[in-house]
């Protein structure tokens, strides 16, 4: 049966796909930061790293491009360049005399990634911040297979000082 509604959608697909390269290159996706605030101080203690595309004057939310990005692999270098943009964020911030750690998302891909570890950590050398600063947040999503290999690669990030959340 025809439907036309499969059709927009695999269109949307495709333009997204066709122009995620150069959205990238022209830095079309912009990190947002969600304040994490203590329910006992009223201060806030964190942020939360989150991403929007801004496109021909259009803001496109996560659950229009992610599960597209996560599919053809593209999510990997759109968490690099998220976790590059926390870290410079982080950097900028400690040179005003204020420390404040950045979580940042762990897709599924990354966690079969060995290079995970040596990323992160390059990321935040390069920014001159300690890795405990990129906060990492695993979502639950990723519990879902290799529960094994999700706790190694916990182990190891923790290893080199970065704080895991959930």
């Amino acid at each position: 049966f025809y439907n036309d509604k499969i059709r927009i959608q695999r269109q949307k697909y495709c333009e997204m796909e066709s122009e995620m390269e150069d959205a990238l290159k022209n830095r079309e996706f912009l990190m947002y930061l969600q304040p994490k605030i203590s329910l006992i101080t009223g201060k806030i203690y964190g942020a939360e790293a989150l991403v929007r595309w801004k496109h021909n004057g259009e803001i496109r939310m996560p659950n229009d491009f992610l599960p597209i990005f996560e599919e053809n692999g593209f999510i990997k270098r759109l968490d690099e360049y998220i976790w590059n943009e926390a870290a410079a964020y982080i950097a900028k911030i400690q040179k005003e005399s204020f420390d404040l750690p950045v979580s940042v998302n762990i897709s599924r891909y990354h966690i079969t990634n060995t290079e995970l570890e040596k990323t992160l950590s390059e990321i935040a050398e390069r920014n001159g911040i300690e890795n405990k600063y990129l906060e990492l947040e695993i979502t639950e999503t990723l519990f879902i297979k290799n529960i094994a290999g999700l706790y190694k690669k916990m182990g190891e990030l923790k290893e080199r000082g970065f704080v895991i959340e959930m």
